[in-house]
């Protein structure tokens, strides 16, 4: 693909792209969906390499977090706000915005605990998402 076939397809996906047509992690300047910290991934399914950006309310007590499957990568049924948490992007005190990106399945995801939040193991899923941000 040349470089403004490029272009296009990042504007199209509403990824931030810099002048090579490379996906750029820190300059997403798409649109951000306010969410429920139960609210997954799952809408998203097929839609590979897109970068959507979810805004998480803060949530100190941690109410309806949902779960966390995965480490590094997780199913796209998990909750992207703690999944956001557990990557480190944000925290249940300050919430935030959380930019992931839209990954195929994998044959297995890993558990873990990072940042107070337990992630579980889990076998073969058909979607995925990467916390970017």
């Amino acid at each position: 693909m040349n470089q403004s076939g490029s272009l296009f397809l990042c504007a199209l996906l509403l990824t931030a792209c810099n002048n090579g047509g490379e996906t750029s992690e820190f300059a997403y300047d798409g649109p951000v969906t306010n969410v429920e910290w139960n609210r997954t991934a799952s809408d998203y399914r097929g839609q590979d390499g897109l970068l959507v950006a979810f805004q998480c309310a803060k949530n100190p007590d941690q109410i309806g977090v949902g779960n966390v499957w995965g480490t590094g990568m997780y199913s796209d049924d998990s909750s992207v706000c703690g999944a956001g948490v557990h990557a480190g992007a944000i925290t249940f005190q300050d919430g935030g915005r959380v930019v992931f990106e839209v990954r195929p399945g994998l044959e297995s995801y890993a558990a873990s605990i990072q940042n107070g939040v337990s992630s579980s193991a889990w076998g073969t899923w058909g979607g995925s998402f990467q916390i970017k941000r």
